[in-house]
């Protein structure tokens, strides 16, 4: 849960950072200036970049949370159907995310759960 917490406060950031690069870009076009020139003058390609990045990082922090949960609810005796109802997602998807814990664990791999 952390990691989500800290994961969407650097995209907020980044957002917020953002506030005023729309503006200077319509100025500067509206002053004649090219588009390419525009987008490099204000780093957007950077910054797009840097966005992906940070969205990349929430994913990757939610989907670590909520299977973490459904293995929590597993583990509290909770059916994959029931899992599935509470969350609206398929039961389907709650078992390939179960499996996905075990099977990393069963293949021997030491599973860090940074996202609870």
């Amino acid at each position: 849960m952390r990691e989500a917490t800290a994961a969407s406060e650097v995209l907020k950031r980044l957002f917020d950072g953002l506030e005023l690069v729309p503006g200077d870009a319509v100025e500067q076009i509206e002053h004649g200036a090219k588009a390419l020139g525009v987008t490099q003058s204000i780093g957007l390609a950077d910054s797009r970049e840097t966005i992906n990045a940070a969205t990349a990082r929430l994913r990757k922090a939610c989907h670590n949370l909520q299977r973490a949960m459904f293995l929590l609810a597993v583990t509290d005796g909770e059916s994959r159907a029931e899992i599935a109802r509470i969350w609206r997602v398929s039961r389907q998807l709650v078992s390939r995310m179960v499996k996905e814990k075990r099977q990393l664990q069963a293949d021997g791999h030491e599973v860090v759960d940074h996202g609870s």
